[in-house]
């Protein structure tokens, strides 16, 4: 399956040739502004001139700053943005919170949207190095990506330590792509998110295999339902009438910024994805881990002190958390 996934994925790419290159002064930093996912006012923070975020009441250098992004053939207006934005608002007075806009790279061909991770990252990661000039500490900065965006984030973390000599907080990669990285056809020209990009990195993985990838890259990886197939999402097999919605729409992969966006939102030990650790999904529904049972929260609440996999089980329908 993993080898037929990749050989989709190439395929869809000569279907979607795109022979313009976008301008990088596309990309954008979106500051978030308003108390509700109704009343909610986008700022483009200018690269070059960081004095209008400076200037923005809802920017606050002693808060984390969140940003979030997306991946393939995503943009600002998908509901990835804005079910996990509609989460973090409920706690704006905690947090600073960005978007990420790299839709002009991500609405290519896949092949291309993968090739231009190094351009983006480089990018992004000097201009956020001129934030420091503003005493705005990089190391409170929590990314979190969906896909693409995951890998978009680790090569961002990648430049930070390399030009800045800053690792940041967090990165919360949800359903990494697997495709062209899992195994990798750049010769390490392009690398993958890694649990080294950021000083602690929590993987979600709901599609592994397939559109995510089943690898542990993270500090800690999380695998509800194990991993791959979701409770009530369909399965279906791809073929040339349904492959652009396979790839980008497929509800196995989209269940992953679904799940952080729920755990944002409560508090409570009932409302939270509490998961084991342990070997395998097999023997996690054996109860048959090994040692004494060790619990964490996937999502939000995650404990940074843990290591290694965990496994859940989710309802099928929101509240996924039971």
């Amino acid at each position: 399956m993993k080898v037929l996934t990749i050989l989709i994925f190439v395929s869809s790419c000569a279907c979607f040739l795109n022979s313009l290159s976008p301008s990088i002064d596309n990309v954008k930093l979106v500051l978030i502004q308003g108390d509700n996912i109704m009343n909610m006012k986008p700022i483009n923070v200018t690269f070059n001139d960081t004095s209008t975020l400076m200037m923005s009441k809802s920017f606050n250098k002693s808060r984390t700053s969140v940003i979030l992004t997306f991946g393939w053939q995503c943009n600002f207006t998908s509901p990835i943005i804005n079910t996990i934005v509609g989460s973090y608002i409920q706690r704006r007075h905690e947090y600073n919170i960005f978007v990420l806009d790299w839709s002009t790279y991500t609405n290519q061909n896949y092949l291309a949207s993968v090739t231009s991770i190094p351009i983006v990252a480089d990018y992004v990661a000097n201009n956020l190095k001129k934030l420091i000039d503003d005493d705005v500490n990089l190391e409170n900065f929590h990314f979190i990506g969906h896909s693409l965006g995951c890998h978009l984030f680790g090569n961002i973390g990648k430049r930070l330590q390399e030009i800045a000599n800053v690792t940041v907080s967090r990165i919360s990669a949800l359903d990494p792509a697997g495709p062209l990285f899992f195994p990798s056809i750049f010769l390490n020209m392009i690398k993958p998110l890694s649990s080294t990009d950021a000083n602690f990195v929590d993987v979600i993985h709901t599609n592994s295999g397939e559109a995510g990838t089943d690898k542990q890259i993270g500090t800690v990886d999380f695998y509800p339902n194990g991993g791959s197939f979701q409770t009530n999402c369909t399965q279906l097999l791809p073929n040339l009438f349904n492959l652009l919605n396979y790839i980008i729409d497929d509800c196995n992969h989209n269940r992953a910024w679904m799940y952080f966006a729920e755990s944002v939102l409560y508090d409570r030990k009932d409302k939270k994805f509490r998961s084991v650790k342990c070997e395998n999904y097999k023997l996690y529904l054996q109860n048959s881990c090994t040692g004494a049972p060790v619990f964490n929260y996937m999502g939000y609440y995650v404990d940074q002190q843990a290591r290694g996999t965990f496994f859940l089980t989710t309802n099928g329908q929101p509240p996924y958390a039971k």
